[in-house]
């Protein structure tokens, strides 16, 4: 049987706090079961590389100092980490796109989006069902 979406924990990493603060407001609304945050890709490294139980999915933007997004995808791949990985960014063309697929990305969401896309690629990243009203 799946798992619902408020049996999950995402991570979510970018250097933008009202960007955190919106996103993780999103998978609140949806019924996200933990959601932890990082304001920069050390810090998120950090912590997916040592949570027990390890986090569901990453949610993750391209453009952050000193590490990006994209350079922290490949440090978690070359690492053997499968985890899945969500690069959210501002930066919408072919060539993005292609270097996040070679990266190893399980999903790609160019910004602005809204909370029925994020809940679509959290969805299919981990697999779980949503939480259904039965109001």
């Amino acid at each position: 049987m799946a798992r619902t979406i408020a049996e999950i924990s995402v991570m979510v990493i970018d250097d933008n706090r009202q960007a955190i603060r919106l996103i993780s407001m999103m998978l609140d609304d949806m019924g996200v079961g933990k959601v932890s945050t990082a304001n920069d890709a050390k810090t998120g490294w950090e912590a997916i590389t040592t949570a027990r139980p390890p986090f569901d999915v990453v949610v993750c933007d391209w453009n952050m100092p000193e590490m990006t997004g994209i350079e922290l995808l490949k440090k978690l791949r070359s690492a053997g980490n499968n985890i899945p990985f969500i690069m959210i960014t501002g930066r919408d063309t072919i060539e993005s796109t292609i270097t996040a697929a070679n990266a190893g990305v399980s999903f790609y969401m160019p910004k602005p989006f809204g909370p029925d896309k994020l809940e679509q690629k959290i969805l299919q990243a981990t697999g779980a069902v949503p939480v259904v009203d039965k109001a």
